[in-house]
């Protein structure tokens, strides 16, 4: 249970406090995720999560099975940031900590705050539309197209961006690669191919056949950004055995079928 700054009686770890994610600082019970600031190096040097007595082997494995045993118990559901589940296990662990003569050192007893921004909300009305020439494209929600989030910079309307095609939208100087070199995409979209070149080439100087972490998500859409660009379109490539495109056969997005997307 985490102890209170001023040093008294830690609050009882129930069921989760109420919410209120707009009134910073963030204590324990708000709506952001939250580390404890005690390490697992810090932990194991005071007995590690041990509630037993000091005559008691240092690290007991029915102990060790309870604690786990709770944490990742259906009735915890996967302890989801924001979540009342997430507040439950925190207040849990910090009542652990307490017990075994453990100190706080955060700037808020066992915790330390900070901001999280998750997950993606679709706006009604959402639609995507390209168009070249005298030749237009509506995508479909869901089907043809899927919004996904990678940045927490709220909701946003972009009409009549140029399109630009950025290959793999890839920037990995350490391997003197980048797509975006000799482009200008500041203030416009992107289109890239999702993955990477080469993948299944084992003399593929990315790598290999092992991602870099420049292919993943945020790292394509942290490249995009930095440039200046506004939105990042990604094309799933559907070579990959591995997973499928959007609208595949005509039937739902990939995300809706247990396939990984592209």
């Amino acid at each position: 249970m985490p102890a209170s700054p001023a040093g008294g009686e830690p609050p009882a770890a129930s069921d989760g406090p109420h919410v209120r994610s707009d009134d910073p600082p963030i204590r324990p019970g708000s709506s952001a995720a939250r580390w404890l600031v005690t390490t697992i190096v810090a932990a194991a040097t005071a007995s590690s999560l041990v509630l037993s007595a000091a005559d008691e082997p240092a690290i007991s494995p029915d102990n060790l099975r309870t604690h786990l045993s709770f944490l990742a118990s259906d009735e915890m559901r996967g302890r989801a940031n924001g979540s009342p589940e997430l507040d439950r296990a925190a207040a849990y662990i910090a009542d652990q900590f307490a017990r075994a003569g453990l100190q706080p050192g955060g700037s808020d007893g066992w915790y330390q705050p900070f901001r999280l921004i998750a997950g993606l909300t679709v706006g009604e009305g959402n639609q995507l539309t390209i168009s070249a020439g005298t030749t237009t494209a509506v995508f479909s929600l869901g089907t043809s197209y899927y919004p996904m989030s990678t940045t927490g910079e709220g909701s946003r309307r972009l009409d009549s961006l140029d399109l630009m095609f950025a290959g793999y939208g890839i920037v990995a100087p350490d391997k003197n690669y980048d797509d975006y070199e000799g482009l200008d995409v500041k203030g416009k979209a992107v289109l890239i191919f999702s993955h990477e070149p080469q993948e299944q080439d084992p003399g593929s100087r990315l790598n290999g056949t092992r991602p870099i972490p420049e292919t993943t998500l945020r790292a394509k859409a942290a490249a995009a950004r930095d440039r200046g660009a506004r939105l990042r379109l990604e094309r799933p490539r559907a070579s990959n055995p591995e997973c499928r495109p959007p609208n595949e056969n005509g039937t739902s997005h990939p995300l809706t079928r247990g396939k990984p997307l592209c």
